[in-house]
């Protein structure tokens, strides 16, 4: 029972508003029950403009919360960020997710950064799985940026371990269709380039952000390229600095959705290493690599 002076129903002219009887909210909910709607009430809570709503029934409120709920989505910045095998050290910097998505195979976790959603994917290595779980945060999760972050493998020298790179293009270097078409081997016929560009303006920002960072190429495939010869191999035939196993498949991916990828690496095993090399520093060069992307990804 309520004298009315809490109601925030605004049409006092109403027989039934709790301000025209003594007899409280019950005459008004006992009006909507019988015409299967909802009470004004419960609309102004989610929304300031009543003239708007179709129809004051169960259905035209949910269609009203979903109408709020894709408005925040545009008002707030929603970022993806995809990690293949470096899930740990997101794990220890964020703590327990505000929500854990199981979807499509994929685990997705939910943070809230500053304003921001951030959505962390799981997706193993390979591009196949990173292909994919690219397309689930921007189709299910809407989000407007994809950051990679990740261990690679160095090609020159000056891919030391430890350091942290910031990518400005991606070869697919084991994609080959020249049998075919005469192609070259790691160019898609829709590209003038063997080379995928990443967003140029978000490199600009992150070097900005951290200077330490230096622009490289990308060699991407989906095998683990172990031993020096191979890796230097690598680095003549496409110009690449550093190797991985997934970011080929994430540019293209954000591309052809018109979704800007930010791609940042950390060498984990240099020229002359290898697997063993990586399995010893995985998880440090992981942490440096997390470290140095939220920092950017925070000015963004």
């Amino acid at each position: 029972m309520t004298d009315g002076s809490i109601c925030t129903c605004r049409d006092r002219s109403c027989p039934f508003h709790p301000t025209n009887h003594d007899r409280g909210c019950e005459p008004c909910i006992r009006k909507n029950l019988a015409l299967g709607e909802i009470p004004n009430c419960f609309f102004n809570k989610i929304t300031d403009d009543l003239d708007s709503v179709e129809a004051f029934t169960m259905e035209g409120f949910a269609h009203e919360v979903l109408k709020r709920e894709k408005s925040r989505e545009k008002e707030e910045k929603r970022i993806g960020m995809l990690v293949a095998v470096e899930i740990g050290a997101v794990l220890n910097k964020y703590g327990r997710a505000e929500r854990e998505h199981d979807a499509y195979g994929f685990k997705v976790y939910e943070y809230a950064l500053d304003g921001a959603r951030l959505f962390v994917v799981h997706s193993g290595a390979g591009e196949i799985a990173a292909a994919a779980a690219t397309q689930l945060l921007i189709t299910a999760y809407h989000v407007g940026l994809v950051v990679n972050f990740g261990v690679v493998g160095g090609l020159t020298d000056d891919m030391k371990l430890a350091r942290t790179v910031v990518v400005r293009r991606v070869v697919h270097y084991d994609f080959d269709t020249s049998a075919l078409d005469g192609c070259e081997v790691g160019r898609y016929l829709s590209y003038p380039s063997v080379f995928l560009p990443l967003d140029a303006a978000l490199v600009e920002k992150a070097l900005e952000v951290e200077p330490t960072l230096v622009p490289v190429t990308c060699a991407s495939g989906d095998k683990f390229v172990d031993g020096p010869e191979k890796k230097k191999a690598l680095h003549e035939s496409f110009e690449a600095d550093i190797c991985e196993m997934e970011l080929a498949a994430i540019v293209l991916t954000c591309d052809r959705s018109r979704v800007p990828c930010l791609a940042l690496k950390t060498v984990s095993d240099a020229v002359q290493g290898g697997a063993e090399d990586f399995l010893r520093t995985v998880d440090s060069s992981a942490n440096i690599g997390l470290r140095i992307t939220e920092k950017i990804i925070r000015e963004l």
